[in-house]
């Protein structure tokens, strides 16, 4: 089975998210996409609590009818601690030798994927997807989406909730519900 593993913060998941779990079913034939948030943030960014994006991760994949899994696979290998992807690879590849997993990250990433544990190790490891964001320009040496995703960052999503400004269209509706009924980011 083909599975794309979609790594991130996920704080919170947003329509970006969401339209790129269709372009990866839909226009790249992956058979699952699995949702991984990260437990932890590698350099220290702080982050709504595992639970909650987790929960908001399960609530954007409810449209694709189990095609589009939530693995808490980070929350596993971190124990108290920061997981590291080229750790998370390794024991999926070794707990799931029948899948066949490309890593999917957006071109934001690219600039900081010299800094990630192993990353010239990660890349002989598993492919690389590297999904278009507006803004970032592609690299040599990497495989990239046809498609640019929409603009639409979860940085911007947590200022717009801070200042009390919508973000209606800008998450699925049951996550801006799940966000206002646990008052996320209001204090941001």
């Amino acid at each position: 089975m083909q599975i794309a593993l979609l790594g991130g913060s996920f704080d919170p998941s947003h329509n970006a998210h969401l339209e790129a779990c269709r372009y990866l079913l839909e226009a790249e034939d992956f058979d699952r996409v699995w949702l991984m948030p990260t437990y932890k943030h590698a350099f220290g960014k702080d982050l709504a609590s595992f639970d909650h994006r987790t929960a908001m991760c399960a609530l954007l994949s409810n449209p694709f009818r189990g095609r589009v899994l939530v693995s808490e696979v980070e929350r596993n290998l971190a124990g108290s601690g920061v997981n590291r992807t080229i750790d998370t690879i390794k024991y999926l590849k070794a707990h799931h030798p029948l899948e066949d997993f490309t890593f999917v990250i957006g071109s934001d990433n690219l600039d900081q994927i010299s800094d990630w544990k192993d990353s010239t190790h990660l890349k002989r490891e598993v492919p690389f997807l590297v999904l278009r964001r507006p803004g970032f320009k592609d690299h040599p040496g990497w495989t990239f989406s046809r498609i640019t995703l929409p603009d639409i960052s979860s940085t911007e999503i947590r200022e717009r909730i801070s200042k009390g400004e919508p973000i209606t269209g800008l998450v699925p509706d049951l996550v801006e519900e799940y966000i206002q009924e646990h008052s996320l980011y209001v204090d941001s």
